[in-house]
């Protein structure tokens, strides 16, 4: 099953909420506030149909600004 990492920018003062809210969608393995560019990094994985659906709903919870999924390639 191929993995993958969203890296999510999130409205300022809305870190902590929008990493409670990418742990409770469901598939999500793991979400982290890091510093740098990006203010979140969510971890998981499933067929590419399932990951391309977690990646939507990702990218479309209240407080995000951005996001940008990279998803394991395997060659």
């Amino acid at each position: 099953m191929p993995k993958a990492a969203s890296l999510l920018t999130v409205e300022p003062g809305t870190v902590d909420d929008v990493v409670s809210k990418v742990k409770s969608v469901a598939g999500v393995k793991d979400a982290l506030t890091v510093t740098g560019r990006v203010d979140v990094v969510a971890f998981y994985e499933g067929t590419y149909e399932r990951v391309a659906e977690i990646a939507g709903r990702l990218g479309t919870l209240p407080g995000v600004v951005t996001a940008e999924t990279l998803i394991e390639v395997r060659w």
